[in-house]
């Protein structure tokens, strides 16, 4: 699971989902030593163009990947719900 949000974004709040790990979008060099045999799902604040754009770059890479519906917003409001 990566945390995609931009560092603006992430400053304001940052918390991870749990397991998460925070990979800055403009840091390419990541992926080029990351494994590949693990599924990578990605998130930003809302689950749309950032962690979206993200993922399809990430699967360009041979990477595959996932989008978080509904972002860190999402899964913070499935998780009051569900506590």
């Amino acid at each position: 699971m990566v945390d995609a949000r931009l560092s603006e974004d992430f400053d304001q709040d940052p918390v991870l989902i749990p397991g998460a790990i925070r990979v800055d979008p403009e840091n390419t060099n990541y992926w080029k030593t990351a494994d590949k045999a693990a599924p990578v799902a990605v998130y930003c604040v809302k689950g749309k163009w950032v962690s979206q754009k993200q993922a399809d770059y990430i699967a360009g890479l041979g990477f595959e990947t996932y989008s978080v519906d509904g972002g860190l917003l999402g899964y913070q409001e499935f998780a009051r719900a569900n506590d």
